[in-house]
């Protein structure tokens, strides 16, 4: 049995953090949808960088946190939303 840990944070770098304090208890960290949306690929990156050794796993689909991601986009400028439902 493989430890997943979802890192559905704000910020690179309080994932960062978090993945230096349980790298050694973690099997599978999971780039969450919230730092793919605020951060991009570009955040993983960073992590990737910074741990070259850790399995990383990045979330790439939506529909778990769509509101979240609605939010996000209005947030950001967006005035319309397109949504497969």
């Amino acid at each position: 049995m493989k430890i997943q840990l979802a890192i559905d944070l704000e910020d690179v770098d309080g994932a960062i953090k978090l993945i230096k304090k349980t790298k050694d208890s973690i099997d599978i960290f999971e780039y969450g949808t919230p730092l793919v949306i605020n951060f991009g690929l570009e955040g993983l990156a960073k992590i990737r960088k910074q741990f070259p050794d850790i399995t990383l796993l990045a979330d790439l689909k939506i529909m778990d946190v769509a509101a979240y991601e609605v939010n996000q986009a209005v947030k950001y400028g967006a005035e319309k939303i397109d949504m497969l439902i």
